[in-house]
């Protein structure tokens, strides 16, 4: 299917049109981020919270957490690199979770919904080559938030 709809975009519109598939984790799996850069487009998917990526986050000093408002609600942040333990590459791994809702209410840490976000954007890759040059100005980066945004609207397009 995603083979199907990216030739058709690329048939009808452009060869080199930048193209992101967003999914939740049901579609966490090796096999499919792989397909992706084979299809030489971008993938952002919600992942599995696993007991390692749990310590690594409970291990992280609170200065490697970033903030910022979106969609209503206040999110911290952090990035790392990493993969599950039978891939055979790394990727970008983004670490969500609430501290306010929409209603500027903070949260207790237990309806905090913690989110973990794979993707091959902003890595060094032809993807993320051609998401840059698509702006006008000199981007050099694709922001966390930019990222973490397009994760919370999957579903909405």
């Amino acid at each position: 299917m995603i083979a199907t709809i990216v030739g058709l975009i690329r048939r009808s519109y452009r060869q080199n049109v930048p193209i992101v598939l967003v999914a939740d984790s049901g579609f966490f799996d090796q096999k499919l981020l792989a397909y992706c850069e084979k299809l030489r487009i971008g993938i952002i998917v919600s992942g599995k919270m696993y007991d390692d990526i749990k310590e690594f986050i409970s291990a992280t000093p609170d200065e490697r957490f970033e903030g910022y408002t979106g969609a209503g609600n206040t999110w911290i942040f952090t990035e790392c690199g990493g993969r599950r333990k039978s891939w055979d590459r790394f990727y970008r791994v983004i670490y969500t979770k609430p501290i306010a809702d929409d209603c500027s209410q903070v949260l207790f840490d237990f309806a905090r919904p913690e989110m973990i976000i794979y993707t091959n954007i902003g890595l060094d890759n032809e993807i993320t080559r051609s998401i840059l040059a698509r702006h006008d100005e000199k981007r050099s980066h694709i922001s966390l938030q930019a990222i973490i945004t397009t994760c919370h609207r999957r579903g909405r397009d």
